[in-house]
Formats: structure tokens, sequence, C-alpha cells
């Protein structure tokens, strides 16, 4: 898996040490947060030595949802050197993702 799981314990860590980092905020009760997931793999795989791809479960990690502000899921939450440079929320298909995180990523020589 391209995907690493990222807690509460570990989510501030995995942002500060990789130099872009994408977060999709969800829930296992979501099924639009389990329809984007194979969409997300392919990306992280695909982007595997440029893009850090954690999933974050909010019900297991209410602290870092919160210092989140994830107000719905599922939310992608994008990084650049530990700073938050975008977010989109709902799922998105493979095409769209990928021109958002190209823009995003352009903007910020990532």
């Amino acid at each position: 898996m391209f995907v690493k799981t990222a807690t509460d314990k570990t989510l501030k860590n995995s942002i500060g040490t990789n130099k872009t980092v994408l977060v999709k905020a969800g829930a296992v009760w979501c099924p639009p947060c389990k329809a984007l997931a194979p969409t997300l793999e392919k990306v992280a795989e695909e982007r595997t030595s440029s893009l850090a791809v954690f999933d974050l479960d909010i019900d297991e990690s209410p602290s870092s949802a919160q210092s989140l502000r994830i107000q719905g899921v599922p939310t992608m939450v994008l990084f650049h050197n530990g700073q938050e440079v975008s977010r989109k929320s709902g799922n998105m298909a493979k095409g769209a993702l990928d021109a958002w995180l190209n823009s995003e990523l352009e903007k910020v020589g990532g």
C-alpha cells in the first residue's frame, strides 16, 4: 500500500518530515471516502517519489481532525514544507485529483 495511515501520534511528524504531503481525512462509515480510496492509492503509487499520502481516520484521531479543521469527509489537505497550501472536500475522479495536485504543486514549486 502506498497510502500510509496517520494518527494523532504520527500526523504532525509525518507532515514535518516530508516535503510534500497529502492528508485525506475520512471515516470508515463514509461511502465517498471508500470510493476515493482506490483513486488515492493510484495517485500515491504514481507520485511515490514526490508526494507522501496519508489517510487519517477522524474517529480514531479526533485531535488531528480538529487541528486540521475538518468539517466534512472526505477532505484532502495538501501540505508543502509543513505548511497547508490547499484543501479539497468530497470524492474526486483521478483526472480532477491529478489536475488539482499539479496546479497546487506548480504554485509552490513542488
